[in-house]
C-alpha cells in the first residue's frame, strides 16, 4: 500500500480555523486527521505541504537517471512528471525547468562528445567518461539537496525554459 495523495483542508469556524488531513492511498483507503494550528501560524499545515512536495520533487531529480538505461527517458520522463505538476504548486515547476534546462543542456554537449569519441578516441573518451559522470552525478546531489531542504543547483545549464508572466 502506498500513498498517492496528501490534502489538507480547512474550513473557517467563526473563532479559529478547522485544519483537516485527508490521506488517499493506492488501494483506495481514505484515512482523515483533524489538527490544529496557532493562531496567525502556518506551523503544521506548511510541513505538511513540504512531505508531500518533497516526494514528488526529489522523483523530479531522480528520473533522469532513467537515461543510462533507456535513451531518451532522461528528458521525456521529467517532461511529463512536469507538465502533470507544474500548475498544482510553484515549486514542481520550478525544479521541472531546472531539471529540464539541465537534461537538455547535456545532452546537446553529450551528443558531439559521442562523435568526437568515435573520431578521435583519445580526447572523445575521457570526456565521454567525465560528462557521463557528471551527468549521473548532479541529479543525485539535488535530490539529496531536496530532501535536507536546500537550493538546488545544476550548473552549466542553458536556460531554454523560462518563467514567463502570464496575462
Amino acid at each position: 500500500m502506498k500513498i498517492v495523495k496528501v490534502e489538507d483542508l480547512h474550513c473557517d469556524a467563526g473563532w479559529r480555523v478547522n485544519s483537516f488531513l485527508k490521506i488517499t492511498t493506492d488501494e483506495g483507503i481514505v484515512g482523515w486527521s483533524e489538527y490544529m494550528e496557532g493562531y496567525g501560524a502556518q506551523g503544521l499545515t506548511g510541513v505538511i505541504q513540504k512531505l508531500a512536495e518533497s516526494r514528488w520533487l526529489t522523483l523530479m531529480h531522480l528520473l533522469p537517471l532513467s537515461g543510462a538505461i533507456l535513451p531518451g527517458s532522461n528528458i521525456l520522463l521529467p517532461l511529463i512528471c512536469w507538465i502533470i505538476k507544474k500548475d498544482e504548486y510553484e515549486e514542481y515547476d520550478i525544479h521541472g525547468r531546472a531539471v529540464l534546462n539541465f537534461q537538455l543542456t547535456m545532452t546537446m554537449i553529450f551528443i558531439p562528445t559521442i562523435v568526437l569519441m568515435v573520431f578521435y578516441f583519445p580526447v572523445g573518451f575521457p570526456l565521454f567518461v567525465l560528462l557521463g559522470i557528471y551527468i549521473l552525478l548532479m541529479p543525485i546531489l539535488n535530490a539529496v539537496r531536496v530532501t535536507s531542504g536546500k537550493k538546488i543547483r545544476y550548473p552549466l545549464s542553458i536556460p531554454f525554459l523560462r518563467k514567463y508572466p502570464r496575462r
